[in-house]
């Protein structure tokens, strides 16, 4: 294996749509964490695959999709160690959102729903 010959976390995952594409790699032991993209695998299959992985204690990140729209969903995956927040216009894509950026981390707004 792979991750058992280096020192640093082995991620994959982010061309991935579902559980079942997911499987192999966590059956063989592949990956440290599992990246996961909701551009490719949707709302639905993002928690899927974040339970999935938390079934075997490996940590998620989310990807490739608007900040605040992953950082909505990150708030259901208890595993949730990391997200991408893809530019350019990271400000735009908080711009109607009462979700902010500080300090690294996003704050999400307490109002019900996804927002404006």
């Amino acid at each position: 294996m792979v991750s058992d010959n280096i020192k640093a976390a082995v991620s994959n995952g982010e061309n991935l749509n579902n559980v079942g594409d997911f499987y192999p790699l966590i059956d063989n032991q592949a990956v440290d964490i599992l990246n996961v993209s909701s551009y490719q695998s949707g709302i639905t299959g993002l928690r899927q695959i974040g339970n999935f992985a938390y079934a075997y204690e490996l940590p998620v990140t989310t990807m490739n999709c608007i900040g605040n729209y992953n950082a909505q969903i990150a708030t259901s995956i208890p595993n949730h160690i990391m997200m991408e927040v893809v530019d350019p216009g990271r400000e735009k894509a908080y711009s109607k959102w009462n979700d902010h950026i500080e300090d690294g981390f996003v704050h999400l707004d307490n109002t019900p729903g996804m927002g404006p």
